[in-house]
Order: C-alpha cells, then structure tokens, then sequence
C-alpha cells in the first residue's frame, strides 16, 4: 500500500534515528510495502548504516543516485517505488508514531471513489539537533497561516507544505517522474502544485514529526560596517529577484507538460514582471549608494 521513499546524503549522524522511528510506527507491518532510499553519494557512514538495515529488514532497499542533487535523488527514489501511496522522508527528523496510519487514513478518505492525483500533508514540532522542543508549530514557527494559503494563486507562488510530512498518491507521481528536475524548483512544490491543480489537497493539523534544526543552521550576526549590511541586504534582494525568476520559469514549464494552463500563468506574469522591476531598481539603488560611500570616505581620508 505505502512506499516510504527517503534521500540521503551524508546523513550517518541521524540516520538510525530517523530509520528506527520509521519502523517503529503503528501498524508499520500492515501498511509499508517498502523503503526506498536513495543515496547520492555519501561519503560518510550513511552506505554502511542503511547496509546494515537492508541486511536485518527485507523491506529496506538501497539504490544510487550518484551526486546528482537532491531533487534528482528523491525523484529517482520515486521512480523506484512501487506502491499506490508514497510519504517522503528526511534523513534526519524522528516521526511520530501514529504517522503513518493517520496519513493513510486521511488519504483514503480524500481519494473517495475516484482516482484523482491526491495529496495529504501535516505540520510538525520544530527541535534542535538534540530533539529539544523549539516550537510546537512548523507554521507557526514560520509565520504560515496554512488555510489562507491553500488555493492555488497562492501555491503557485511559494510552497507551504514540506515535503517530509506529506502523503501523495501514484496519480500525481506519474506526472512527477516525467518531468525534468532542471525545470522546476523543488519536488515538494511541484507535488503541491499538480494536487491542487489536477486532484485534492488535504491538510491535517496534527504534529506528525520531529523536524530536526541543525545546529549549523542558526549563525549569529556579527557586528559589520554599514556597508557591509548594505551588501547583505543588496544580497538578499538579488536573491529573491532571482527566485522571482525561478517562479515564473516553473509556471511556464509546468504549462508546457499541461499541469497548469495559459490562463493561470499569465494572469501572475505581470505581478511578477512588475516584482522584478522593483526589485532591480532596489538593487541598484543599493548599489549606488555604497559606492558613493566608499568615495566619500576615499574622499574624507
């Protein structure tokens, strides 16, 4: 019934923990056809530890990706997978153990009789690397009001589910894994998108996981000049212009594989052209104004 597809990528340090949580869940036996794992060539002690586990568990199976990224990775695992529903995974959170059943259940109910490309997703405990609670809400610990955020002008735009708390049927696969993982931004977004798009979308508001913050996550801000924040903040706006672009890409590509149509990319094309715009005069303004600084002060010294 349930493939339980997981990317790893130099993930040794957690990975036992993720592994066991996964096993230990409510009616693992009755539900889980198989675990797919994808690894994109680890270098660490990730390939010996899932060994290990394929070697005491005939469900578990290894295959290689060969460092092709981590869309690549969990779209490879896909393709590999066998089964009518499939819950993506990390490598590195702890789920909870009613996960899969509760996942199952909502799915089959959202499906009714009809075989429409389905997706269910939950929310998640926020913990730091040891597991110590940081927040009881993934989305309220990034500001995200889920029910506005479910239509699709929102969707389209940023995603607002991740892709370790979701469940999704085969329907919506068969559109994923003949895509080409160069055009569009992330797996997760483009599962979002073909759902609510071509079928349902269910959210459940049950904390189904323990999504792990590494400590390398969160770095301090260090004391800097004025003109380095100006760079900082220059930065980030070309970032985001950049992401802008990105979004539109996507939507146009999503069209030429007939998920979205016409109607739907052009009636944003404008917003985003205007977003560019703006974005691009913020950033040489920026610009402009550190490089008068910096002559200022030549200047003055």
């Amino acid at each position: 019934m349930i493939s339980v597809v997981m990317a790893t990528f130099n993930g040794g340090l957690y990975l036992r923990e993720q592994l066991d949580s996964i096993l230990n869940c409510n009616r693992f036996d009755e539900l889980v056809d198989e675990i797919i794992i994808s690894d994109d060539n680890s270098s660490d002690n990730t390939i010996e530890i899932v060994n290990d586990y394929v070697g005491k568990n005939i469900k578990i199976k290894l295959i290689k990706n060969e460092g092709k990224g981590v869309k690549s990775n969990f779209l490879n695992a896909i393709r590999y997978s066998s089964s009518k529903y499939i819950i993506l995974s990390d490598q590195d959170d702890v789920w909870d153990k009613n996960k899969i059943e509760i996942l199952f259940k909502e799915i089959q109910g959202s499906e009714n009789d009809f075989e429409l490309p389905s997706l269910v997703f939950s929310d998640s405990e926020v913990v730091d690397s040891s597991l110590n609670l940081m927040h009881q809400s993934f989305f309220k610990f990034n500001n995200l009001d889920v029910n506005s955020r479910l239509n699709f002008k929102s969707i389209i735009f940023k995603n607002v589910c991740q892709g370790c708390v979701i469940i999704f049927n085969r329907e919506i696969s068969a559109y994923l894994c003949s895509m080409d993982t160069n055009k569009y931004v992330m797996h997760d977004w483009v599962l979002m998108i073909i759902a609510m798009q071509k079928g349902r979308v269910t959210f459940v508001n049950d904390k189904l996981i323990k999504y792990r913050i590494h400590g390398g996550n969160a770095i301090g801000e260090n004391k800097s000049s004025i003109f380095n924040k100006i760079k900082n903040i220059s930065s980030k706006l070309k970032s985001y212009d950049e992401y802008i672009d990105s979004v539109f890409e996507q939507a146009m590509y999503l069209k030429s594989v007939d998920v979205i149509d016409n109607s739907l990319v052009f009636s944003f094309r404008d917003w985003l052209d205007a977003e560019n715009s703006n974005l691009r005069k913020m950033v040489s303004i920026l610009k402009f104004s550190k490089i008068r600084g910096c002559i200022e002060i030549l200047n003055n010294g």
